[in-house]
Formats: structure tokens, sequence, C-alpha cells
């Protein structure tokens, strides 16, 4: 069982302190904390919407301004040393995934969970255990460490966007008359609420504002949302993923197609923009 979380606005809701504190302890000088911290404080930061260009603002000591930037360039560093930190702690509340092949002599691998950027999914299964776990346990262990990643984030500042968290169940069936295959939410006993083929059973509450318990959506593990950059679904297929890059294809054809530019500039586009977006998800499917 996985859960795909979404962290909301990771980059802008890192708490500088925090961040710097962590980057120390990793051999960041407190110069270089400081200078950094600083830097932030008196940068000034304007925001441009149809209206135009708002008056620049900036934190002041009374009320500093957070988050290091989506635009920073030491974002990306930031947050990697900041979300190892939180891994570290989220493995004593995750048992984590054992894959492993058939084949007692190939490699066993241990996953606590696939992280890039800010979306992140945990996951638990029962390869570990000497004898099969009932559905029930797996699934309560599955919300239990999404959860725990939940209130890690919380603590630190960020916080999810459960509208776009999702799960999946990879449950078989393998019955000796046909070959086998992953069931559907519907199918799989006691996995979804009644009369909801496609919520629960998996919950989360968020923050700490209020108890409620927000079911997830449980994909079909024929299909597939967008992650790390690539549509694959659980099965295997990637239907979604080649239809999806027919279409982007085709517009971007059309508009180089469509535009004034001249050969050579246009060509420099295909082969700076055209290509990278097309060639990026080959690497895995």
């Amino acid at each position: 069982i996985t859960v795909d979380n979404d962290a909301k606005s990771c980059y802008d809701r890192i708490i500088k302190i925090l961040a710097m504190i962590t980057c120390m302890s990793v051999g960041l000088t407190l110069a270089a904390a400081t200078m950094h911290n600083l830097t932030h404080d008196k940068m000034k930061h304007k925001i441009k919407s149809k209206q135009g260009l708002f008056r620049a603002y900036w934190g002041i000591d009374d009320d500093e301004l957070e988050g290091s930037g989506q635009g920073s360039g030491g974002s990306p560093g930031i947050w990697l040393i900041y979300c190892v930190s939180m891994l570290a702690a989220f493995s004593s509340f995750s048992p984590g995934m054992k894959l492993m092949s058939p084949y007692e002599s190939l490699l066993v691998v241990y996953i606590l969970a696939v992280f890039f950027v800010d979306d992140g999914m945990p996951g638990v299964n029962d390869a570990a255990e000497e004898s099969t776990s009932p559905l029930p346990t797996l699934i309560s262990a599955a919300e239990q460490s999404a959860q725990s990643w939940e209130r890690l984030l919380f603590a630190s500042g960020g916080a999810l966007e459960l509208t776009k968290c999702f799960a999946y169940i990879i449950y078989w069936d393998l019955s000796p008359s046909k070959p086998p295959r992953m069931l559907e939410p519907h199918e799989i006993p006691n996995c979804t609420p009644e009369g909801d083929h496609f919520r629960g059973p998996i919950g989360l509450t968020y923050g700490d504002k209020s108890p409620v318990r927000h079911l997830l959506v449980t994909e079909s593990p024929q299909r597939v949302r967008r992650t790390l950059g690539a549509r694959i679904a659980p099965n295997g297929n990637w239907n979604d993923e080649f239809e999806y890059r027919c279409q982007q294809g085709h517009e971007l054809a059309l508009r180089i197609a469509g535009s004034t530019l001249a050969k050579d500039t246009a060509r420099l586009g295909y082969r700076m923009m055209v290509c990278p977006k097309l060639e990026y998800p080959l690497t895995v499917t």
C-alpha cells in the first residue's frame, strides 16, 4: 500500500531558523547560516499580476518572512537537507516496504519512502512477515505511516495538500484458474466505504485545527496520476503517459508551425524546448 503525499508550497513554508540549524548539523558554518537569513530578511519581494507590479515588501523585526522562496537557487539544497532530517525521524514511525525477487539469491531492497522534491510516497507491505498480514492491518499501518509524515511536516512548518493526496492498494488475485491480476478498489474486501468505490479507506487529519479525518482517493492500479514527471500505473501500463505525450507533441508541433520565428530560431527552440519535454520520461517508459 502506498500513499502519495503532496506538500503544499514546500519551499515557501520552510522555517528559516530550523532550516539553518539542520544545515549546520551537516557542516554549514554559523557565518554562512547568518548570512543566508540576513540576506533573506533584507531581500525585497515584488508580485506581478494582471493588475500590474505590486510595491516591494520585505520582512521586519516584528514580522519576519519565512520560507526560502520558490525561485531561490538555495531552496532545493535546503529542502533536501531539511527533508532528510525529517525522514530520519520518520523511520521511527514507519516500517517501510521490503521489495524482493522470488529468487532468494537476488537483491532485497528496503524502502522507507520515495520522494521527488515535495512529492512523497511512503508505503507498507507484508513481504518482511513470515505470513500474510490481514488487509485491515496493512491499511492501518499505511494510514499511521502517512499520518506520521503529515505530523512531521506540520511540526516543521509544512502542510499536506490533501486534495492532491491519494493511495494505491496493490491486492493480487492469484486464482489458479486465471492469470494473476491486480484487483480494482471496489473488488477488494472492506477496502472502500459503502456507496463510494473510489474514496477510502485511508484517511488523514490535517494540522491541529480539526480532528476531521479526510478520506483519500484510492486509485485503480490501471490508472495513474502524474508523479515524478511521468505517468506509469502500478500494473505497469503507460497508456495515460502515451496519450499525454502524443497530445503534448501535437500541440508543440502546431506552435512551431504557426510561429513567425526564423528557421534557425525555430530549430533551436525544437532542440532546447521540445525535445527535452518529450525525452524526459523515456528513461522510465
